[in-house]
């Protein structure tokens, strides 16, 4: 087996690098953020389609805060997201 000299070991370890580098981007720009909510779901970790179903299906009560205690709570309410919020939510996990 042939050895490697430093000067290859150096560029093989440079392109995995950039190669574990690279798909970590891919991944950051495709998926939330690990504590991302938004309107009081968790979507962390999903990506934009998977989160706008996860909104779709999971009708939210609305409930006023004030200073960590509830002051007001409605009845159940029907989450009023679709296909065109999408890019809307990419834009919010690009931030």
């Amino acid at each position: 087996m042939q050895k490697l000299s430093i000067k290859q070991l150096i560029i093989i370890t440079l392109c995995l690098l950039v190669l574990v580098v690279g798909c970590m981007t891919i991944h950051q720009r495709r998926h939330f953020n690990k504590n991302v909510k938004i309107d009081n779901v968790s979507v962390g970790g999903l990506t934009a389609k998977q989160a706008l179903k996860k909104l779709q299906d999971n009708p939210q009560s609305p409930k006023i805060y004030v200073n960590n205690e509830l002051v007001f709570t409605d009845k159940q309410s029907v989450a009023k997201f679709s296909s065109a919020d999408e890019q809307k939510n990419r834009n919010v996990n690009l931030n």
